[in-house]
C-alpha cells in the first residue's frame, strides 16, 4: 500500500464523552483527521463479466498489478483473469506434492511489498506461494491456534475452559464472517475471536461485558515460527462497552501503510488508525445521515439466534473497506436497506465521495491505471462473475 507522504490534516481532537472508563484504553481522547468535503456523489460504472465454470461461485478476489486471481472457497485452485475479463490460467492443484495443498483457502492475501500469495486454509493451516511461479515456501501444522505455544498440555486446557484469560492465544480462533487476512513483510494478521462457553459476546451472563472491553481482535505471527512470533492486538471501541450488540460486530480492515491499519466496526461511524501493538493513533470517517444507530441490545444467544437477520435487515451499518490508488473506501448500508460507498483521501482523510450504489453490496479488489475494481454479486443461471469498473477522475 502507498505510504503517506507529507500529511495535511485538518485535525479537531475530540473526547468520547461519558463514554471513556475502564477498558476503553486506547479509543480515549484521539484525534479525528479530515473534513467532510464531498466532490462526488455519483460515478459512471462499466460491467464486465468473468467465466465462473470450474468454481464453486464462492470465494475471493486479490488484485496484483494488470492481473485479478480468484481464490476459490471450496475447490483447491487459484484462478487467474485479466481486468477485462479473460480467463488466463489456473495454479495450485489438490494433493499431497510439494507445491500442492490438500484443503481449499478460506481467506487470502498478497503478502505486501514482497507479492507473495498467503492462504489460510478450511484446516486452518497458512501456506505462502511466491507470486508468478506459485512454488510453495511455507506450509505451517494444521489448527495454528492449538499450536501457539509450549506448555499447554490437557490440564491447561481445563484450566482455561473454566478460568477464561483474554491474554492466552489459545483462547481465540480465526473470526470466518470477516472474511479477511492480511500480510506484510511474512507477518500474517489474522482477525480472531473467542466463542468460549463462559466468555463471549452472545449472552450478558457469559462474560459479555468483558469480552467487549477485553477480547483481541487481531493476531499477528511469522507462518515460519508461528508459536515464537504470535501476538495479539487490539480491542473493541467504546461503542460495543455501552450495550450488548453481537449482531453487529463484524469489523474490517486494510493497510494504511506498512506498519499501521484502518479498523472500520459496523456500529461506529469511525474508522480507526491503529498499529499492531494496538495503540489507537487517530481516526477519521463520517456518520452516514441514515443510519441511526440505535442497535436493539441481545441478551442471550437464542435471542441472537431468533433476531439476528431481522435485526440486521432493519437498521443500517457500516461494511467493507479497501485502500488503493490513493484512496480509501467504505461501503454503508442504510437504515431502509440502500448501500453507500463513502470515499477519503489517504493523504488529508478528508471524506471527498459519497456515491449511491443502490440495492448492489459491493467490495473494491484494487486500482489499475486509474480504474478501480469491485466485485458485485455471481449470476448463478450464466455461472459468470459480475465485476464493476469505475474512475474517479473529477475528484480534485
Amino acid at each position: 500500500m502507498m505510504k503517506i507522504v507529507g500529511l495535511i490534516f485538518s485535525v479537531s481532537v475530540f473526547f468520547l464523552c461519558g463514554c471513556a472508563g475502564k477498558g476503553d484504553g486506547a479509543y480515549f481522547g484521539i484525534g479525528h483527521y479530515g473534513t467532510k468535503s464531498v466532490v462526488y456523489t455519483s460515478v459512471k460504472v462499466d460491467t464486465l463479466r468473468f467465466g465462473a465454470q470450474h468454481t464453486s461461485l464462492e470465494g475471493q478476489w486479490l488484485m496484483r498489478d494488470s492481473i485479478l486471481y480468484f481464490i476459490d472457497r471450496y475447490v483447491v485452485g487459484v484462478k487467474k483473469y485479466s481486468l477485462e475479463g479473460e480467463y488466463l490460467g489456473e495454479h495450485i492443484k489438490q494433493g499431497r506434492g510439494p507445491d500442492e495443498v490438500l484443503c481449499a483457502s478460506w481467506v487470502s492475501a498478497i503478502d505486501e511489498p514482497g507479492g507473495n500469495f498467503v492462504f489460510h486454509d478450511t484446516n486452518c493451516a497458512v501456506q505462502v506461494f511466491t507470486p508468478d511461479t506459485f512454488r510453495k515456501l511455507v506450509d505451517s501444522e494444521a489448527a495454528w491456534f492449538m499450536k501457539l505455544g509450549d506448555g499447554f498440555g490437557e490440564g491447561s486446557w481445563q484450566d482455561l475452559l473454566h478460568n477464561p484469560d483474554p491474554e492466552i492465544p489459545q483462547m481465540y480462533e480465526y473470526r470466518f464472517d470477516c472474511g479477511r487476512m492480511l500480510s506484510a513483510d511474512g507477518q500474517v494478521i489474522l482477525p480472531v475471536t473467542t466463542e468460549h462457553v463462559s466468555y463471549n459476546g452472545y449472552d450478558v451472563s457469559s462474560g459479555a461485558k468483558d469480552y467487549w472491553r477485553h477480547s483481541y481482535i487481531f493476531i499477528t505471527f511469522d507462518p515460519d515460527d508461528i508459536a515464537g512470533t504470535k501476538h495479539l492486538f487490539g480491542h473493541y471501541p467504546p461503542v460495543y462497552h455501552r450495550k450488548n450488540i453481537p449482531a453487529f460486530s463484524e469489523y474490517d480492515f486494510c493497510f494504511l501503510d506498512s506498519g499501521r491499519l484502518l479498523v472500520g466496526f459496523a456500529a461506529d461511524p469511525l474508522i480507526y488508525i491503529m498499529d499492531t501493538d494496538g495503540n489507537i493513533v487517530g481516526s477519521l470517517g463520517f456518520r452516514d445521515a441514515y443510519i441511526k444507530g440505535d442497535y436493539p441490545q441481545t441478551r442471550t444467544f437464542d435471542a441472537y439466534e431468533r433476531n439476528c437477520r431481522k435485526m440486521r435487515t432493519g437498521n443500517g451499518y457500516y461494511g467493507r473497506m479497501s485502500h488503493c490508488g490513493g484512496l480509501v473506501f467504505r461501503t454503508c448500508r442504510r437504515d431502509d436497506g440502500t448501500w453507500m460507498l463513502q470515499v477519503y483521501d489517504d493523504r488529508t482523510f478528508d471524506m471527498v465521495g459519497d456515491i449511491s450504489l443502490g440495492d448492489r453490496d459491493i467490495e473494491i479488489v484494487g486500482e489499475y491505471g486509474g480504474h478501480y475494481w469491485a466485485y458485485c454479486d455471481v449470476d448463478l443461471a450464466a455461472e459468470e462473475f459480475v465485476m464493476l469498473r469505475f474512475s474517479l477522475d473529477n475528484i480534485k
